[in-house]
């Protein structure tokens, strides 16, 4: 990444010309596309993972995130 950004000349990212076309991996539930199968896997895993809750000490509502 660093190269790619910060050194666009270098000839060490040059695309080959002769390399096979990258394989797209899509999530079947909410289509977000990766590159790599396994970090696919992952994240298909985590849509089936019982979401954590987080509980209000001051009212008792449940929420998914810290921030609300």
């Amino acid at each position: 990444r660093h190269l790619r950004r910060t050194h666009p000349e270098s000839k060490m990212i040059k695309e080959d010309p002769d390399a096979p076309p990258p394989i797209y991996y899509s999530c079947k539930l909410c289509a977000k596309v990766f590159l790599d199968e396994r970090r696919l896997q992952h994240h298909e895993e985590a849509h089936l993972r019982k979401p954590e809750f987080f509980k209000c000490k001051f009212c008792g509502k449940k929420t998914i995130s810290l921030k609300n």
